[in-house]
């Protein structure tokens, strides 16, 4: 059951904070007037039914212009359907309140440390209210725009501003037919390119090069040629694809990591038919047991030869890895696999098939992880996990074990230290607190790399 907030309580809590307090806060639309006590936002995320919501946000900013918009760090401005588009005539009842786009730029323009900015019916925003764009000419410091459902106005707001943001992130176009993209601020700088529901061609149509992009993502987009994403990415180190439809097939040689399905991922490599070398290879659809797709992941691997796998398995109870695949595995030291659906009985009864498949494998590190559907706690699983772990990869000097749920996640790391002659191995349990530097660690990894040392330093 949800439970209103009392904002009488709320703001007596809060009036007896310093005015230079910062509070980070997602807020409901229809609170904002109840914050007339001196306090400053860090992080506002609004979900809007209609524009005066965001003019009670204006107006809480106006407040006091010199010193709140210059607190936030974060603005999302959200809505399940457009709150700026004009409103029709009414000859009864109370007519809509128009957005107060002067305010509106007065007030970001005071924001001059923003960080992130998420606008959610872009396009009605910029096309509507025209001067709106100018609230960009304040915005030095973004790191990171997120425009949803953008257009041609939109674009071009973004392509005239003095911003120079380091994350791009582009979904749902509407009514966008292409814009053609050329040198400005807002793109020369861009490190990280997040694409959905977009044709190359819409945007890559003047063979634009972005040799600055570190980081691409095109998901859920038809006509997607990966002959343009190569041209105009040229120097991507991460790229994830997922839910397109590809043509004119070319891919890079080298990537640091790559993120898609097995069959997206399939398609291509058997398309491209060139040497093709991937650090990181990061599945992120379940490989059936019972399933012919055992193929198409030995295809894949002997295409790229990944160091570190990222390997999402449906176990069934029978599972058995092909031989072949476990020859293709051998080029792999980290080794992450994802089973779903476990409880922990079940998860127990599939450590012992663990030694069955993976026992001959060259691992340093491997991790198994646990997809739940209740919230995971560390006394759910026996005592002897690790020992169940390191026992199916015996040469893995490194074992994990994760369990995520939709509401948490839980992470643990054991180092396996070699015992003298005759003693075994002991296993040491690594801080809670550092398990996520751990896995960064384990996973950013190459053949280069002294992974204990890494790890030694973190600790």
């Amino acid at each position: 059951m949800t439970k209103k907030l009392n904002w009488d309580v709320f703001a007596e809590i809060i009036s007896h904070l310093s005015p230079n307090e910062v509070l980070s806060m997602s807020l409901a639309c229809k609170c904002l007037r109840t914050l007339s006590i001196p306090v400053l936002l860090r992080e506002v995320v609004l979900t809007l039914r209609s524009a005066r919501q965001l003019n009670q946000l204006i107006d809480f900013l106006l407040v006091a212009v010199d010193r709140r918009p210059q607190m936030m760090r974060r603005l999302e401005l959200r809505a399940d359907r457009s709150p700026y588009a004009r409103p029709r005539r009414r000859y009864l009842g109370k007519p809509k309140e128009h957005l107060n786009e002067v305010g509106f730029v007065i007030a970001l323009l005071q924001a001059r440390n923003l960080e992130i900015l998420v606008l959610e019916w872009a396009e009605d925003l910029f096309t509507v209210y025209k001067h709106s764009g100018a609230i960009f000419l304040g915005l030095q410091r973004l790191k990171t725009v997120q425009l949803v459902d953008f257009g041609e106005s939109a674009m071009h707001v973004l392509h005239s501003s003095r911003s120079a943001p380091r994350g791009l992130l582009l979904s749902w176009p509407r009514n966008f037919t292409g814009y053609r993209i050329q040198e400005s601020s807002a793109f020369r700088h861009l490190v990280e390119w997040v694409i959905h529901s977009v044709r190359t061609a819409s945007l890559l149509s003047n063979c634009l090069v972005l040799p600055s992009v570190r980081y691409l993502t095109w998901t859920g987009s038809d006509n997607v040629s990966l002959a343009s994403l190569v041209t105009s990415f040229p120097n991507v180190q991460t790229v994830e694809l997922r839910e397109n439809v590809y043509s004119s097939f070319l891919f890079w040689q080298h990537l640091d990591r790559f993120t898609g399905h097995l069959i997206d991922v399939y398609s291509i490599f058997a398309a491209v038919q060139d040497s093709i070398s991937v650090r990181y290879l990061c599945l992120t659809e379940d490989v059936p047991a019972d399933h012919d797709l055992w193929a198409e992941l030995l295809s894949v691997l002997q295409s790229c030869k990944p160091y570190a796998l990222w390997l999402p398995i449906d176990p069934r109870d029978n599972l058995t890895v092909p031989p072949e695949v476990l020859q293709a595995l051998d080029c792999v030291r980290s080794l992450k696999v994802t089973i779903t659906d476990q409880d922990t009985v079940r998860a127990h009864r599939w450590f012992i098939k663990l030694g069955d498949n993976f026992r001959e494998l060259r691992l340093t590190a491997f991790c198994l992880c646990l997809k739940r559907s209740r919230t995971p706690q560390p006394q759910d699983f026996d005592a002897d996990t690790a020992s169940y772990l390191a026992g199916s990869v015996p040469t893995a000097s490194l074992v994990g074990f994760e369990a995520d749920s939709d509401e948490s996640s839980l992470h643990m790391w054991w180092r396996v230290m070699d015992e003298e002659v005759g003693a075994g191995r002991r296993l040491e349990q690594l801080p809670l607190d550092l398990s996520d530097r751990v896995s960064a660690t384990v996973f950013s990894a190459n053949r280069n790399s002294d992974l204990k040392a890494n790890v030694q330093a973190i600790l």
